[in-house]
């Protein structure tokens, strides 16, 4: 089935992006749900809802939702058994175990993992799939970035980031590395974190974490921080007979082989962030019209997502390595 027309749930920065993709995928039935009566999307020829009866009224084909992460199980519940698809942006909520009893029958879900579309990380995705340098022995992934400076016109505290009861916190706003890990690898079997303890933002979640997965053979360490004033994004993975790096800066691939010339793979067309979300919710659409309920980012895989992250909060919290059982998901 063609789908034609869509409600956004949610007029954020990263609600807009999605509004504007939409429009340029050629998309004329567009709407925006908002939370606050006094809030408009000011986008042309979209309309503004303010209810769930007005939700319903518009008969959406698919909802996009891109509400603050405390506000996601609350919309699922509203709309579960509407029948349209389900785009949601990661993660599947905060710290609930409520996502656990989550179904959603015969219609698409499909979580918001946009990393996945970005041409390098794919090409490492098949590096790692055609094992041609051996058994991997380790991998380090690291994301920093200063939150002061993503929105510098906003209060960055009062950013649902920098709030526990709005689902913040650096684990689960930087939840794309955890995805990639998964996607790379598996699912570990162990998870091992710890806060940092720092305070220099003065917000009352996590603002820097370091963590190890276990795997039956290597281990995978990640840092997550919302510190580094200089934007970092960086993969480094070593296996018997090469390693290979790449960093968000300078998007280049760089292939070590032991015995061998060093080999770099530079992107073949210029980079372009928003491509990231652009070719996601193209994907999105294709998987609903081709009704493809199970993919690779349906619930189950949002639930064993969240279940990674909340494990995180509680290794800390227990200051414990915690056995990652995904029986029920």
């Amino acid at each position: 089935m063609r789908l034609s027309r869509f409600v956004v749930i949610g007029g954020g920065s990263i609600g807009k992006r999605h509004i504007n993709n939409l429009l340029s995928l050629g998309y004329q039935y567009v709407a925006c749900f908002h939370h606050r009566l006094e809030s408009k999307i000011s986008i042309k020829n979209v309309e503004d809802l303010y209810s769930w009866d007005e939700v319903e009224k518009w008969t959406p084909d698919a909802i996009l939702i891109c509400s603050p992460t405390n506000k996601h199980l609350e919309v699922f519940d509203r709309i579960k058994n509407i029948n349209f698809h389900i785009f949601m942006e990661k993660p599947l909520t905060s710290n609930s175990s409520l996502f656990k009893d989550l179904i959603l029958n015969n219609k698409v879900f499909m979580i918001g993992f946009m990393l996945r579309y970005h041409t390098q990380i794919q090409q490492i995705k098949k590096i790692i799939k055609n094992k041609n340098y051996g058994r991997i022995i380790k991998a380090d992934f690291e994301f920093g970035s200063y939150l002061p400076n993503w929105h510098p016109n906003k209060n960055y505290k009062k950013s649902y980031v920098s709030n526990h009861n709005m689902g913040g916190g650096v684990i689960n706003t930087i939840a794309h590395e955890i995805d990639l890990i998964c996607w790379f690898f598996g699912f570990p079997n162990t998870v091992f974190t710890q806060y940092s303890g720092s305070d220099i933002l003065k917000i009352n979640v996590e603002e820097s974490c370091d963590s190890i997965f276990g795997y039956k053979n290597f281990n995978v360490t990640l840092h997550l921080d919302l510190l580094q004033k200089s934007y970092n994004r960086s993969i480094n993975i070593y296996f018997e007979d090469a390693s290979i790096k790449w960093n968000w800066k300078t998007n280049i691939i760089s292939i070590n082989p032991f015995d061998k010339k060093e080999k770099k793979i530079k992107p073949k067309s210029e980079f372009d962030v928003n491509n990231l979300y652009y070719d996601e919710i193209a994907d999105f659409i294709s998987k609903c019209e081709n009704n493809k309920v199970r993919n690779e980012l349906n619930l189950p895989y949002a639930k064993k997502n969240q279940h990674i992250l909340n494990e995180m909060h509680n290794s800390n919290r227990k200051k414990k390595y915690i056995e990652l059982k995904f029986n029920g998901y």
